[in-house]
C-alpha cells in the first residue's frame, strides 16, 4: 500500500453516500451500521431500552441443557 493511499470506511448502505459507523447497544453488542442520516431510522427497529445497561435481580432458572425440539431430530441425516 502506498503512502498516498487513504483508508476510509465504506459508505452507508442507506444510499446517502455518508460514511457508516457501527451502532452498539448498552452492553456493547453490535446492532448495525448507520450514518448520521439514517441512524434514527435504524435504531427505530429496536426497543429504546436496549441502549442502556440495566440491573436485573430476577432469579435465573436452571437449564437442563436439552432442548426437546432439537433432541428429537438427528444432527445428520445418516444418524437415526
Amino acid at each position: 500500500m502506498s503512502a498516498n493511499t487513504k483508508l476510509c470506511a465504506p459508505p452507508c448502505d442507506c444510499g446517502s453516500g455518508e460514511t457508516r459507523y457501527p451502532l452498539y447497544d448498552g452492553y456493547n453488542i453490535f446492532l448495525c451500521y448507520a450514518c448520521d442520516i439514517c441512524k434514527e431510522q435504524k435504531l427505530g427497529r429496536y426497543r429504546p431500552d436496549i441502549m442502556e445497561k440495566y440491573l436485573c435481580d430476577e432469579p435465573i432458572e436452571e437449564d437442563d441443557g436439552v432442548d426437546d425440539d432439537v433432541a428429537r431430530f438427528p444432527l445428520y441425516p445418516w444418524e437415526k
